[in-house]
């Protein structure tokens, strides 16, 4: 297969943009870990980036190790998409290379996340003040963890303007798109998805998305590095999860070359200020126009 570049196949990235490859940005990846051992993803391995919210008190130098569910490594393939290199003449590079990157594993032994563990990993990654978070896994209620809890959280994010990159359903339905999951339906996120043709072409005639749908992109083959034991680049359909981690990386270009314009290395961007920043390289959403899309292109619903 041919090279698959994510920092240059993403439709309307300003050159600007991309040559910064996200360098001195801090983005957290809240997911199953991590297999550092495959050498795209090596050189994202460093001290105190790595947390495990099954301890009561993560180190930041705990064992993150991706969790193997059915499928390939999901929190790997993500990272890999944000930020893994190219390690052969066919190989694969994400978004955004130079990022300092993030790991907070929120699932269990079994590969399933809890609202617990996802809680710790946001609590941790706020006080870690990481600028931007890619979250693809969707706890489900827990009646020990308080409302009141989760929104102390949520407005602290908001607060320090982390962003928070959220994935919608993987759906063929316009009615389950709309079905926004935890943490996506939450105020304080951006949320991301792919409309699947079927899903287009199912459309009601007046269909217009959610206000709470930010950001969406057609279905488009994309590669990405995944399994330890496989150097060979993976290969699949865009789904919500590979939608998010890409946009996190974008969001990490964009937040690189804002501050290099400031100069100002701490800058954040609220999370208006950066939608606005990232509708300048999507398009707007359109039913027809997203069919008749060939190439990797977000789409960005105007409320």
């Amino acid at each position: 297969m041919a090279s698959f570049i994510w920092n240059t196949t993403v439709k309307k990235l300003p050159a600007a943009w991309r040559a910064t490859r996200g360098q001195g940005v801090r983005v957290g990846i809240i997911d199953s870990g991590i297999l550092f051992g495959h050498p795209a993803l090596r050189h994202l391995d460093k001290p105190g980036c790595k947390y495990d919210a099954r301890l009561s008190n993560p180190t930041g130098n705990d064992d993150v190790t991706d969790c193997r569910p059915v499928g390939k490594p999901h929190g790997s393939s993500c990272a890999s998409i944000i930020g893994g290199l190219s390690v052969a003449a066919d190989g694969v590079e994400g978004v955004a290379p130079g990022v300092e990157l993030f790991v907070f594993r929120a699932v269990n032994a079994s590969c399933d996340p809890s609202m617990e563990l996802f809680m710790r990993a946001l609590k941790t990654a706020i006080a870690k003040e990481v600028d931007i978070l890619s979250v693809s896994v969707a706890p489900l209620p827990d009646q020990n963890i308080s409302q009141a809890a989760i929104d102390t959280l949520f407005r602290q994010l908001a607060q320090k303007n982390i962003a928070l990159f959220a994935s919608l359903r993987n759906t063929n339905s316009w009615q389950m798109l709309h079905r926004i999951p935890f943490p996506a339906n939450r105020p304080e996120t951006i949320t991301v998805g792919v409309a699947t043709p079927t899903l287009l072409e199912n459309m009601p005639p007046d269909g217009v998305p959610s206000p709470r749908i930010h950001l969406l992109a057609p279905q488009f083959p994309v590669s990405f590095h995944a399994d330890a034991d496989e150097l060979a680049p993976q290969q699949d359909q865009l789904r919500s999860s590979f939608a998010t981690a890409s946009m996190a990386g974008i969001a990490a270009l964009a937040l690189a070359h804002a501050r290099k314009k400031a100069g100002d290395p701490k800058l954040r961007l609220s999370k208006d200020m950066l939608l606005t920043t990232l509708q300048s390289i999507t398009a707007p959403f359109s039913q027809q126009a997203m069919l008749d899309e060939s190439g990797l292109q977000f789409f960005f619903n105007q409320p």
